[in-house]
Protein backbone atom coordinates (compact mmCIF):
# COMPACT_ATOMS: atom_id res chain seq x y z
CA UNK A 1 0.00 0.00 0.00
CA UNK A 2 1.35 3.40 -0.75
CA UNK A 3 2.21 4.79 2.56
CA UNK A 4 0.22 8.30 1.24
CA UNK A 5 -3.03 6.24 1.40
CA UNK A 6 -3.21 5.94 4.94
CA UNK A 7 -2.67 9.68 5.51
CA UNK A 8 -5.64 9.80 3.68
CA UNK A 9 -7.59 7.06 5.35
CA UNK A 10 -10.97 7.63 7.82
CA UNK A 11 -12.41 5.25 9.48
CA UNK A 12 -16.69 4.64 8.19
CA UNK A 13 -17.74 5.90 11.62
CA UNK A 14 -15.52 8.79 11.58
CA UNK A 15 -16.99 12.75 11.50
CA UNK A 16 -16.99 15.51 9.04
CA UNK A 17 -14.65 17.24 10.70
CA UNK A 18 -11.93 14.39 11.12
CA UNK A 19 -12.79 13.67 7.28
CA UNK A 20 -11.67 17.09 6.83
CA UNK A 21 -7.84 16.85 8.91
CA UNK A 22 -7.50 13.82 6.17
CA UNK A 23 -8.52 15.88 3.04
CA UNK A 24 -6.02 18.78 4.38
CA UNK A 25 -2.61 15.86 5.20
CA UNK A 26 -3.55 14.29 1.85
CA UNK A 27 -1.90 16.23 -1.60
CA UNK A 28 -5.45 16.08 -3.26
CA UNK A 29 -8.40 17.00 -1.85
CA UNK A 30 -10.08 13.98 -1.06
CA UNK A 31 -10.44 11.38 2.02
CA UNK A 32 -11.19 7.33 1.45
CA UNK A 33 -13.89 6.48 4.19
CA UNK A 34 -12.67 2.65 4.85
CA UNK A 35 -14.10 -0.11 7.18
CA UNK A 36 -11.71 -1.87 9.48
CA UNK A 37 -9.62 -3.81 6.81
CA UNK A 38 -9.09 -0.93 4.79
CA UNK A 39 -12.06 -1.55 2.07
CA UNK A 40 -13.22 1.24 0.67
CA UNK A 41 -17.25 2.23 1.33
CA UNK A 42 -17.02 5.64 0.22
CA UNK A 43 -15.13 8.93 -0.60
CA UNK A 44 -15.38 12.55 0.75
CA UNK A 45 -13.58 15.59 -0.97
CA UNK A 46 -12.91 19.20 -0.39
CA UNK A 47 -15.83 20.29 -2.69
CA UNK A 48 -18.05 18.19 -0.40
CA UNK A 49 -17.22 19.40 3.12
CA UNK A 50 -17.99 23.34 1.37
CA UNK A 51 -21.25 22.56 0.62
CA UNK A 52 -22.12 20.84 4.02
CA UNK A 53 -20.41 24.05 5.32
CA UNK A 54 -23.22 25.92 3.27
CA UNK A 55 -25.65 24.45 4.10
CA UNK A 56 -25.07 24.91 7.92
CA UNK A 57 -24.41 20.85 8.18
CA UNK A 58 -22.43 20.79 11.39
CA UNK A 59 -18.77 19.38 10.73
CA UNK A 60 -19.00 16.86 13.77
CA UNK A 61 -22.09 14.78 12.06
CA UNK A 62 -20.79 11.38 10.56
CA UNK A 63 -18.99 11.42 7.28
CA UNK A 64 -21.84 9.25 5.49
CA UNK A 65 -23.67 12.02 5.74
CA UNK A 66 -21.92 13.78 2.59
CA UNK A 67 -19.71 10.82 1.03
CA UNK A 68 -20.11 9.30 -2.35
CA UNK A 69 -20.95 5.70 -1.34
CA UNK A 70 -20.18 5.40 -5.78
CA UNK A 71 -16.89 6.41 -6.76
CA UNK A 72 -15.36 5.85 -9.56
CA UNK A 73 -12.52 3.38 -9.01
CA UNK A 74 -10.20 0.85 -10.86
CA UNK A 75 -8.81 -1.92 -10.11
CA UNK A 76 -6.68 -4.73 -12.64
CA UNK A 77 -5.35 -3.31 -15.27
CA UNK A 78 -6.11 -0.05 -17.16
CA UNK A 79 -5.35 1.93 -19.62
CA UNK A 80 -3.88 5.34 -18.55
CA UNK A 81 -5.18 7.75 -21.78
CA UNK A 82 -9.07 6.28 -21.74
CA UNK A 83 -8.51 7.25 -17.89
CA UNK A 84 -7.49 10.59 -18.50
CA UNK A 85 -10.02 11.07 -20.97
CA UNK A 86 -12.71 10.08 -18.52
CA UNK A 87 -11.82 11.78 -15.38
CA UNK A 88 -11.31 15.28 -17.18
CA UNK A 89 -14.87 14.54 -18.81
CA UNK A 90 -16.11 14.05 -15.17
CA UNK A 91 -14.26 16.27 -13.38
CA UNK A 92 -12.52 13.68 -10.88
CA UNK A 93 -9.24 14.95 -9.19
CA UNK A 94 -8.52 11.46 -7.42
CA UNK A 95 -9.62 7.78 -7.91
CA UNK A 96 -8.43 5.26 -5.68
CA UNK A 97 -6.87 1.55 -7.29
CA UNK A 98 -8.33 -1.28 -5.38
CA UNK A 99 -7.70 -4.85 -4.70
CA UNK A 100 -10.16 -7.61 -5.72
CA UNK A 101 -11.80 -7.24 -2.18
CA UNK A 102 -12.04 -3.00 -2.66
CA UNK A 103 -8.92 -2.56 -0.22
CA UNK A 104 -7.56 0.60 -0.94
CA UNK A 105 -3.81 0.39 -2.04
CA UNK A 106 -3.09 3.30 -4.15
CA UNK A 107 -4.75 6.37 -5.92
CA UNK A 108 -4.10 8.31 -9.47
CA UNK A 109 -4.08 11.74 -9.31
CA UNK A 110 -5.02 13.73 -12.44
CA UNK A 111 -2.38 16.23 -12.73
CA UNK A 112 0.19 12.97 -13.00
CA UNK A 113 -1.60 10.74 -14.57
CA UNK A 114 -1.58 13.86 -17.39
CA UNK A 115 2.24 13.81 -17.27
CA UNK A 116 2.09 9.82 -17.77
CA UNK A 117 -0.23 10.37 -21.04
CA UNK A 118 1.78 13.35 -22.25
CA UNK A 119 5.11 11.36 -21.56
CA UNK A 120 3.94 8.36 -23.57
CA UNK A 121 3.23 10.29 -26.55
CA UNK A 122 -0.40 10.19 -25.96
CA UNK A 123 -2.42 13.53 -27.43
CA UNK A 124 -4.37 15.12 -24.85
CA UNK A 125 -7.93 16.61 -25.55
CA UNK A 126 -7.95 19.89 -27.31
CA UNK A 127 -8.85 21.88 -23.81
CA UNK A 128 -5.87 20.93 -22.26
CA UNK A 129 -3.27 21.49 -25.80
CA UNK A 130 -2.30 24.62 -23.48
CA UNK A 131 -1.78 23.28 -19.91
CA UNK A 132 1.63 24.88 -18.48
CA UNK A 133 0.30 28.23 -16.49
CA UNK A 134 2.41 30.75 -15.15
CA UNK A 135 -0.05 32.30 -12.52
CA UNK A 136 1.58 35.75 -10.87
CA UNK A 137 -0.02 36.45 -7.77
CA UNK A 138 -0.76 33.26 -7.03
CA UNK A 139 -0.55 33.61 -3.44
CA UNK A 140 -3.37 35.96 -3.22
CA UNK A 141 -6.67 36.41 -1.91
CA UNK A 142 -8.15 35.10 -6.05
CA UNK A 143 -4.94 33.71 -6.78
CA UNK A 144 -4.45 30.86 -4.20
CA UNK A 145 -8.08 29.81 -5.38
CA UNK A 146 -7.41 29.70 -9.14
CA UNK A 147 -4.15 27.56 -8.29
CA UNK A 148 -6.36 24.96 -6.61
CA UNK A 149 -9.10 24.76 -9.34
CA UNK A 150 -6.12 24.70 -12.09
CA UNK A 151 -4.40 21.98 -10.45
CA UNK A 152 -7.52 19.87 -10.05
CA UNK A 153 -8.30 20.13 -13.46
CA UNK A 154 -4.77 18.70 -14.39
CA UNK A 155 -2.88 22.13 -15.00
CA UNK A 156 0.52 22.10 -14.08
CA UNK A 157 0.77 25.30 -12.13
CA UNK A 158 3.91 27.33 -11.48
CA UNK A 159 3.38 30.39 -9.46
CA UNK A 160 5.51 33.56 -9.35
CA UNK A 161 4.86 35.65 -6.30
CA UNK A 162 6.44 38.52 -4.23
CA UNK A 163 4.91 36.84 -0.88
CA UNK A 164 4.27 40.24 -0.07
CA UNK A 165 1.27 38.86 2.00
CA UNK A 166 3.01 35.60 3.44
CA UNK A 167 2.71 31.88 1.76
CA UNK A 168 0.67 30.33 4.41
CA UNK A 169 -1.89 30.17 1.52
CA UNK A 170 -0.32 28.06 -0.48
CA UNK A 171 1.27 26.04 2.00
CA UNK A 172 -0.64 23.13 1.86
CA UNK A 173 0.53 22.58 -1.76
CA UNK A 174 4.21 21.70 -0.92
CA UNK A 175 4.91 18.76 -2.98
CA UNK A 176 2.06 18.25 -4.36
CA UNK A 177 2.83 16.91 -8.24
CA UNK A 178 1.89 19.59 -11.00
CA UNK A 179 2.87 22.68 -8.97
CA UNK A 180 5.94 25.02 -8.25
CA UNK A 181 6.22 28.03 -6.29
CA UNK A 182 8.90 31.02 -6.94
CA UNK A 183 9.13 33.93 -5.30
CA UNK A 184 10.21 36.82 -7.16
CA UNK A 185 9.85 40.73 -7.99
CA UNK A 186 7.44 41.15 -11.28
CA UNK A 187 9.65 44.52 -11.91
CA UNK A 188 12.76 42.11 -12.14
CA UNK A 189 12.59 41.38 -16.21
CA UNK A 190 15.45 38.67 -15.59
CA UNK A 191 13.47 36.66 -12.85
CA UNK A 192 9.91 37.29 -14.96
CA UNK A 193 11.78 35.63 -18.34
CA UNK A 194 12.86 32.79 -15.80
CA UNK A 195 9.59 32.37 -14.90
CA UNK A 196 7.79 32.39 -18.25
CA UNK A 197 9.87 29.63 -19.41
CA UNK A 198 8.22 26.67 -20.55
CA UNK A 199 4.93 28.29 -19.69
CA UNK A 200 1.80 28.03 -22.33
CA UNK A 201 -0.16 30.06 -20.88
CA UNK A 202 -0.35 33.28 -18.09
CA UNK A 203 -2.87 34.35 -15.51
CA UNK A 204 -1.48 38.08 -14.51
CA UNK A 205 -2.79 38.60 -10.56
CA UNK A 206 0.10 40.15 -9.38
CA UNK A 207 -0.15 43.77 -8.67
CA UNK A 208 -1.77 46.10 -5.30
CA UNK A 209 -5.04 45.55 -5.10
CA UNK A 210 -7.36 48.24 -4.12
CA UNK A 211 -8.00 51.81 -3.51
CA UNK A 212 -6.19 51.96 -0.12
CA UNK A 213 -3.39 50.49 -0.74
CA UNK A 214 -2.64 51.92 -4.10
CA UNK A 215 -2.04 55.28 -2.79
CA UNK A 216 0.31 54.19 -0.04
CA UNK A 217 2.70 54.84 -2.66
CA UNK A 218 1.71 56.01 -6.26
CA UNK A 219 5.18 55.79 -7.50
CA UNK A 220 5.15 51.99 -6.23
CA UNK A 221 2.18 51.34 -7.60
CA UNK A 222 2.75 52.70 -11.18
CA UNK A 223 5.82 50.33 -11.52
CA UNK A 224 4.33 47.49 -10.24
CA UNK A 225 0.30 47.72 -11.99
CA UNK A 226 1.20 49.41 -15.38
CA UNK A 227 4.75 49.54 -15.50
CA UNK A 228 5.46 46.06 -14.77
CA UNK A 229 2.19 44.18 -16.64
CA UNK A 230 3.46 46.27 -20.02
CA UNK A 231 6.90 44.35 -19.56
CA UNK A 232 5.44 40.82 -18.61
CA UNK A 233 3.34 41.39 -21.56
CA UNK A 234 5.83 42.35 -24.07
CA UNK A 235 8.18 39.20 -22.83
CA UNK A 236 5.05 37.07 -23.07
CA UNK A 237 5.22 38.04 -27.11
CA UNK A 238 8.30 38.24 -27.32
CA UNK A 239 8.52 34.18 -26.20
CA UNK A 240 5.12 33.11 -28.11
CA UNK A 241 2.94 32.81 -25.32
CA UNK A 242 -0.64 33.17 -26.83
CA UNK A 243 -3.00 33.45 -23.89
CA UNK A 244 -2.82 36.15 -21.63
CA UNK A 245 -5.20 36.87 -18.96
CA UNK A 246 -5.14 40.08 -17.43
CA UNK A 247 -7.38 41.01 -14.29
CA UNK A 248 -8.53 44.57 -14.42
CA UNK A 249 -11.74 45.30 -12.47
CA UNK A 250 -14.93 47.38 -13.17
CA UNK A 251 -14.02 50.11 -10.82
CA UNK A 252 -12.83 52.00 -14.33
CA UNK A 253 -16.07 52.62 -14.54
CA UNK A 254 -16.14 55.11 -12.11
CA UNK A 255 -19.09 56.95 -11.87
CA UNK A 256 -21.20 56.33 -14.34
CA UNK A 257 -25.01 56.29 -15.55
CA UNK A 258 -27.00 53.04 -16.64
CA UNK A 259 -26.43 49.64 -17.42
CA UNK A 260 -22.41 49.95 -18.14
CA UNK A 261 -21.18 47.52 -20.52
CA UNK A 262 -17.63 47.57 -22.29
CA UNK A 263 -17.99 50.21 -24.57
CA UNK A 264 -18.86 52.33 -21.78
CA UNK A 265 -16.91 55.90 -20.91
CA UNK A 266 -14.36 55.06 -18.52
CA UNK A 267 -14.35 57.49 -15.86
CA UNK A 268 -11.78 56.21 -13.12
CA UNK A 269 -11.60 57.92 -9.35
CA UNK A 270 -8.49 56.23 -8.14
CA UNK A 271 -4.72 55.71 -8.72
CA UNK A 272 -5.75 51.62 -9.27
CA UNK A 273 -8.53 52.44 -11.71
CA UNK A 274 -6.53 54.71 -13.68
CA UNK A 275 -3.28 51.89 -13.94
CA UNK A 276 -6.48 49.55 -14.76
CA UNK A 277 -7.08 51.54 -17.47
CA UNK A 278 -3.61 51.98 -18.96
CA UNK A 279 -2.57 48.27 -18.56
CA UNK A 280 -5.78 47.17 -20.73
CA UNK A 281 -4.72 50.16 -23.55
CA UNK A 282 -1.28 48.81 -23.35
CA UNK A 283 -2.14 44.86 -23.99
CA UNK A 284 -4.49 45.43 -26.54
CA UNK A 285 -1.71 47.83 -28.09
CA UNK A 286 0.23 44.47 -28.48
CA UNK A 287 -2.22 42.33 -30.11
CA UNK A 288 -0.97 40.35 -33.02
CA UNK A 289 1.51 38.26 -33.93
CA UNK A 290 1.00 35.33 -32.00
CA UNK A 291 -0.57 37.45 -28.84
CA UNK A 292 -3.66 37.41 -28.01
CA UNK A 293 -4.35 38.70 -24.39
CA UNK A 294 -8.05 38.51 -22.73
CA UNK A 295 -9.08 41.16 -20.17
CA UNK A 296 -10.98 40.39 -17.24
CA UNK A 297 -12.56 43.25 -15.46
CA UNK A 298 -13.85 42.12 -12.36
CA UNK A 299 -17.03 42.79 -10.13
CA UNK A 300 -16.01 43.35 -6.50
CA UNK A 301 -15.70 40.33 -4.86
CA UNK A 302 -16.61 38.35 -2.10
CA UNK A 303 -16.37 35.34 -0.33
CA UNK A 304 -13.81 33.15 1.53
CA UNK A 305 -10.33 32.18 0.17
CA UNK A 306 -7.23 30.54 0.89
CA UNK A 307 -5.79 34.25 1.48
CA UNK A 308 -9.04 35.29 3.36
CA UNK A 309 -9.34 39.25 2.84
CA UNK A 310 -11.57 41.44 5.36
CA UNK A 311 -11.38 44.75 3.35
CA UNK A 312 -13.75 44.02 0.63
CA UNK A 313 -17.05 45.17 1.48
CA UNK A 314 -19.04 42.13 1.40
CA UNK A 315 -16.44 40.28 3.28
CA UNK A 316 -15.92 43.26 5.87
CA UNK A 317 -19.92 43.61 6.59
CA UNK A 318 -20.04 39.80 7.17
CA UNK A 319 -17.19 39.59 9.69
CA UNK A 320 -18.69 42.79 11.66
CA UNK A 321 -22.25 41.25 11.89
CA UNK A 322 -20.85 37.71 13.02
CA UNK A 323 -17.82 38.68 14.99
CA UNK A 324 -19.64 42.08 16.80
CA UNK A 325 -23.06 42.16 16.32
CA UNK A 326 -22.96 45.70 14.65
CA UNK A 327 -22.31 46.83 11.07
CA UNK A 328 -22.28 50.51 9.98
CA UNK A 329 -23.56 51.52 5.87
CA UNK A 330 -22.05 54.16 5.17
CA UNK A 331 -23.94 56.42 2.01
CA UNK A 332 -25.79 52.71 0.98
CA UNK A 333 -27.56 54.05 -2.50
CA UNK A 334 -23.82 53.87 -4.67
CA UNK A 335 -24.31 50.77 -7.13
CA UNK A 336 -21.82 47.86 -7.34
CA UNK A 337 -21.32 44.35 -8.96
CA UNK A 338 -20.51 41.61 -7.41
CA UNK A 339 -18.46 38.11 -7.85
CA UNK A 340 -18.04 35.13 -6.00
CA UNK A 341 -13.98 34.75 -5.47
CA UNK A 342 -14.24 31.01 -6.86
CA UNK A 343 -16.35 31.67 -9.58
CA UNK A 344 -13.72 34.18 -10.98
CA UNK A 345 -11.36 30.95 -10.75
CA UNK A 346 -13.91 29.51 -13.07
CA UNK A 347 -14.31 32.01 -15.42
CA UNK A 348 -10.52 31.97 -15.98
CA UNK A 349 -10.14 28.15 -16.08
CA UNK A 350 -13.63 28.08 -18.83
CA UNK A 351 -11.56 31.01 -20.65
CA UNK A 352 -8.06 29.02 -20.53
CA UNK A 353 -10.10 25.90 -22.49
CA UNK A 354 -12.14 28.23 -24.94
CA UNK A 355 -10.49 28.78 -28.49
CA UNK A 356 -8.32 31.54 -28.52
CA UNK A 357 -10.29 33.19 -31.07
CA UNK A 358 -13.13 33.72 -28.97
CA UNK A 359 -11.40 35.32 -26.26
CA UNK A 360 -8.41 36.85 -27.54
CA UNK A 361 -7.61 40.34 -27.60
CA UNK A 362 -11.03 41.27 -25.99
CA UNK A 363 -12.82 42.65 -22.74
CA UNK A 364 -14.88 41.18 -20.56
CA UNK A 365 -17.18 41.88 -17.60
CA UNK A 366 -17.19 39.12 -15.08
CA UNK A 367 -20.34 38.80 -12.99
CA UNK A 368 -23.79 38.05 -13.17
CA UNK A 369 -26.55 41.13 -13.50
CA UNK A 370 -28.47 39.57 -10.87
CA UNK A 371 -25.49 40.38 -8.48
CA UNK A 372 -25.56 44.23 -9.01
CA UNK A 373 -26.82 45.78 -5.94
CA UNK A 374 -27.30 49.33 -4.05
CA UNK A 375 -24.53 48.78 -0.41
CA UNK A 376 -27.77 49.17 1.19
CA UNK A 377 -29.26 46.33 0.24
CA UNK A 378 -26.26 44.66 1.85
CA UNK A 379 -28.02 44.94 5.54
CA UNK A 380 -30.86 42.86 4.36
CA UNK A 381 -28.52 39.96 3.03
CA UNK A 382 -26.61 40.38 6.83
CA UNK A 383 -29.34 40.38 8.85
CA UNK A 384 -30.74 37.26 7.00
CA UNK A 385 -27.75 35.50 8.08
CA UNK A 386 -27.53 37.30 11.75
CA UNK A 387 -31.08 37.93 12.66
CA UNK A 388 -30.35 40.27 16.37
CA UNK A 389 -27.83 42.47 14.11
CA UNK A 390 -27.55 45.86 15.01
CA UNK A 391 -27.45 48.32 12.03
CA UNK A 392 -26.59 51.74 11.48
CA UNK A 393 -26.89 53.88 8.80
CA UNK A 394 -24.49 56.68 7.79
CA UNK A 395 -25.80 59.26 5.12
CA UNK A 396 -22.68 60.60 2.86
CA UNK A 397 -19.85 58.48 1.57
CA UNK A 398 -15.99 59.55 0.64
CA UNK A 399 -16.34 56.42 -2.02
CA UNK A 400 -17.29 57.91 -5.40
CA UNK A 401 -17.83 54.92 -7.22
CA UNK A 402 -21.49 54.08 -8.64
CA UNK A 403 -21.44 51.62 -11.34
CA UNK A 404 -23.91 48.77 -12.34
CA UNK A 405 -22.52 47.01 -15.27
CA UNK A 406 -23.77 44.22 -17.63
CA UNK A 407 -22.51 40.57 -18.24
CA UNK A 408 -23.71 39.97 -21.67
CA UNK A 409 -20.88 39.81 -23.64
CA UNK A 410 -19.14 37.14 -20.92
CA UNK A 411 -22.80 35.02 -21.44
CA UNK A 412 -22.23 35.16 -25.53
CA UNK A 413 -18.47 34.01 -25.16
CA UNK A 414 -18.65 31.46 -22.76
CA UNK A 415 -22.46 30.60 -21.91
CA UNK A 416 -24.86 30.68 -18.96
CA UNK A 417 -23.78 29.28 -15.81
CA UNK A 418 -24.81 29.44 -11.81
CA UNK A 419 -23.36 32.20 -10.28
CA UNK A 420 -22.86 31.68 -5.88
CA UNK A 421 -24.85 34.60 -3.93
CA UNK A 422 -23.86 36.90 -1.84
CA UNK A 423 -25.38 34.55 0.95
CA UNK A 424 -23.71 31.56 0.23
CA UNK A 425 -20.47 34.20 0.59
CA UNK A 426 -21.62 35.64 3.81
CA UNK A 427 -22.34 32.06 4.94
CA UNK A 428 -18.96 31.26 4.32
CA UNK A 429 -17.32 33.75 6.73
CA UNK A 430 -20.22 33.38 9.42
CA UNK A 431 -18.61 29.44 9.31
CA UNK A 432 -15.20 30.48 9.28
CA UNK A 433 -15.57 33.39 12.50
CA UNK A 434 -18.00 31.01 14.27
CA UNK A 435 -15.49 27.51 13.36
CA UNK A 436 -12.23 29.60 14.78
CA UNK A 437 -10.83 29.28 11.34
CA UNK A 438 -10.59 33.21 11.53
CA UNK A 439 -9.52 33.79 14.87
CA UNK A 440 -9.61 38.41 14.53
CA UNK A 441 -10.50 39.35 11.16
CA UNK A 442 -9.34 42.59 12.05
CA UNK A 443 -5.67 41.65 12.11
CA UNK A 444 -3.60 43.00 9.54
CA UNK A 445 -2.88 40.06 7.68
CA UNK A 446 -6.70 40.19 5.97
CA UNK A 447 -5.93 43.45 4.32
CA UNK A 448 -4.08 44.72 1.17
CA UNK A 449 -3.82 48.16 2.89
CA UNK A 450 -2.78 47.16 6.56
CA UNK A 451 -0.25 44.45 5.35
CA UNK A 452 0.97 46.64 2.73
CA UNK A 453 4.89 45.67 2.00
CA UNK A 454 6.42 49.11 -0.22
CA UNK A 455 9.31 48.37 -2.12
CA UNK A 456 13.05 47.10 -1.39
Amino acid sequence: MNPVVRDMMVPVGASLREATRAIERGLTNTAFVVDGDSRLVGLVTDGDVRRAVLKDISLDVSVRTVMNTSPMTVSGTWDPAELYRTMLARHILCVPILEADRTVVDFIHLPALAETVEAAGGAAPEVLQERRVLVIGGAGYIGSALVRELLAHGYPVRVFDSLMYGEASLASLEGRPGFELIRGDTRNVEEISTALKGMSAVVHLGEIVGDPACQLNPDFTIDVNYLATRRIAEACRHMKIARFIFISSCSVYGAGDGLLDERSPLAPVSLYAKCKIEAERALLSMVGDGFHPTIFRLATVFGLSYRPRFDLVVNLLAARAVARGAIKIIGGTQWRPFVHVRDVGDVILQALGTPVDTVGGQIFNVGDDALNFQIRDLADFIRRAVPDVAIETEHGSNDARDYRVSFAKLRGALGSRRWRTIDEGIAEIKAAIEGGQVADYAERQYSNYLNFVGPE
